[in-house]
C-alpha cells in the first residue's frame, strides 16, 4: 500500500491548520450552547445534512461518486474506518459536553494529537525524537495539574466522570479518523471523503432526530446553529487540506492551541449571551496545567 506523503507546501498547510484550530475552538462553545435547546442527534443531523448539500455539487463535478463506487480492498476499508470513527467522534463529543465544560473537553482532547503522532510514527514512518517524548511527559503532567484542584469533584460526581470517559474515547476515535483519512488521501479527494461521512451521518441520524425542535429556536440560536453547520464542513475541509500539504506530526503543533481558543470564546459568549454558557472557572493551578497541556502537545508536534 502506497503511503501518503505531503505536497511540501508547508506554509499553506500550517495556515490551514491555524484556520482549523480557530474553528474547532469556536465550535465547541457553539455546541455547548445549542445543547441547551436541541438534543445531540438533532444537532448532528443538521450539521451532516447541510454539509452534504453543500459538498454534493463539488463531488459531482469532480466525479467523486464514481471514485467511491470503484473503491475496493484497503481504500474501502479505510473509508469505512473514517466513517465509523468520525460519526462516533461526533456523538461522543456532544454527549460529553452534556456533562463537562467546553474548556475541559478541549484540554482532554489534546490527547488526540499525541495519539495521532504515535500513529504517524508507526504507520507513516515519521520521526519521534527526545523533544517529542518530552512533550508527552509535559502534556500528561499538565493534565494532572489541570484536574488536581477539582479531582474530588470529577471523581465524586458520576456525570462529570462519565463526561471525562466519553472525551477519552472521543480522543481515541479522533486519532483513528485522522490517521485513516490521511492514508485515504492517496485514493480519494478530501471533498469525497467528507461527503461520504456526512451523507452517511445524515441518513443514520435522521430517524432519531427531531426537526420540529428547530421551530422553537430564537434568532441568536438560529445564527449559532447555522454557524455550527458551516464550521462543521469548513473545519474538516481545511484540516484535510492541511495534512495534504504538511506532515501530520507538524500540523499537530497548531491544533494544540485549540483549548486556549475555547477558553477565550467561552468567556466572550458568556458576556454576549448572558446565561447561555458559563466561563471556565480556573484556578492558577488549573491555568498552569492547561498551559502545560498546550506546551506538551506543541513539543510533541
Amino acid at each position: 500500500m502506497i503511503r501518503h506523503t505531503p505536497s511540501g507546501r508547508h506554509h499553506l498547510g500550517l495556515t490551514l491548520a491555524c484556520l482549523t484550530t480557530v474553528q474547532w475552538g469556536v465550535q465547541v462553545v457553539l455546541l455547548k450552547i445549542l445543547l441547551g435547546s436541541l438534543d445531540m442527534y438533532t444537532i448532528a443531523w443538521a450539521r451532516f445534512l447541510t454539509s452534504t448539500v453543500i459538498l454534493l455539487p463539488f463531488v459531482l463535478r469532480r466525479q467523486g461518486l464514481q471514485s467511491l463506487l470503484r473503491l475496493r480492498g484497503w481504500p474501502l476499508v479505510l473509508l469505512l474506518i473514517c466513517i465509523g470513527a468520525s460519526l462516533t467522534n461526533f456523538l461522543t463529543f456532544m454527549a460529553a459536553l452534556e456533562y463537562i465544560s467546553p474548556g475541559t473537553a478541549q484540554v482532554l482532547m489534546q490527547l488526540a494529537p499525541m495519539l495521532m503522532l504515535l500513529g504517524s510514527m508507526l504507520l507513516f514512518g515519521e520521526s519521534f525524537n527526545r523533544l517529542q517524548w518530552m512533550g508527552v511527559i509535559v502534556l500528561v503532567s499538565g493534565l494532572v495539574l489541570f484536574f488536581s484542584p477539582r479531582l474530588d469533584e470529577f471523581l465524586g460526581d458520576l456525570e462529570s466522570f462519565l463526561g471525562i470517559i466519553l472525551i477519552l474515547f472521543c480522543a481515541l476515535t479522533w486519532a483513528v479518523y485522522l490517521l485513516a483519512q490521511k492514508q485515504l488521501l492517496t485514493a480519494l479527494s478530501p471533498e469525497t471523503i467528507l461527503f461520504a461521512i456526512y451523507f452517511t451521518g445524515a441518513i443514520i441520524f435522521f430517524p432519531v432526530s427531531r426537526p420540529a425542535d428547530y421551530a422553537a429556536l430564537d434568532g441568536p440560536h438560529w445564527i449559532i446553529l447555522i454557524c455550527s453547520c458551516m464550521i462543521t464542513l469548513a473545519s474538516f475541509f481545511s484540516y484535510a487540506h492541511a495534512v495534504s500539504h504538511a506532515e501530520a506530526s507538524r500540523v499537530g503543533v497548531i491544533f494544540s492551541l485549540s483549548p486556549l481558543v475555547t477558553f477565550l470564546m467561552a468567556w466572550l459568549f458568556s458576556i454576549m449571551m448572558s446565561g447561555s454558557i458559563e466561563p471556565e472557572q480556573l484556578t492558577l493551578v488549573s491555568i498552569a496545567g492547561a498551559l502545560m497541556v498546550v506546551a506538551g502537545s506543541a513539543l510533541g508536534a
